[in-house]
């Protein structure tokens, strides 16, 4: 695509006509006509401000390079749009995450699980034909209890993985948080150092 194409395309991408497009630059809209036709080609000066208008780079109006240069700033705007979007989707990752755990936790408070757990054995033991036998106080008997506790209730249902799952989501999804506010302050900054 030619320059005169992209004045064209851009002038129309932000709706103005030749006219108001003359009236930002100071010149006349037969400049315009000849720049837009291909008649003549805008001075640095021009080139400079009609970027400023369209928030593309020079580069882009002379070479077609990089519409969102990081210098523009169209360009910063999409950078900063992006990292935006990172952060809702960390946030949707640390909520989901955040929901999924504490309903696995909650489930367990509800739910019984079995716990294995040791007790000493100090019955006797007998048979219809009478005492056999006591057993030794050292020894235990190893007997499922019904408990509402969290690591059982993983056990029991098997969830040891989607729990695993779930605390990834929360780590990935605050790194995503953090990760992105910090670029999305910078960007802020720089826009706020290149204004002043």
């Amino acid at each position: 695509m030619e320059i005169k194409d992209k004045l064209a395309k851009e002038r129309k991408r932000l709706g103005l006509s030749q006219e108001e497009l003359a009236e930002k630059l100071s010149v006349s809209r037969q400049t315009i006509s000849k720049w837009e036709n291909g008649e003549c080609l805008p001075d640095a000066y021009n080139l400079m401000t009609l970027s400023d208008i369209f928030e593309v780079s020079v580069d882009y109006l002379l070479h077609g390079e990089c519409l969102c240069d990081t210098d523009t700033k169209l360009g910063k705007s999409l950078k900063l749009e992006a990292f935006k979007k990172n952060r809702r989707i960390g946030a949707a990752l640390l909520i989901a995450g955040l929901l999924g755990t504490l309903t696995i936790f909650f489930l367990s408070r509800i739910m019984y699980s079995n716990k294995i757990i040791a007790v000493p054995m100090t019955q006797t033991i007998s048979t219809d034909t009478g005492l056999i036998g006591e057993i030794a106080p050292d020894q235990k008997a190893y007997v499922a209890e019904q408990v509402k506790e969290f690591t059982p209730f993983l056990d029991t249902y098997s969830l040891w993985i989607p729990f695993v799952m779930l605390l990834s989501l929360i780590l990935i999804g605050a790194i995503l948080i953090i990760f992105s506010s910090k670029k999305i302050r910078s960007i802020k900054s720089i826009g706020v150092k290149n204004s002043a």
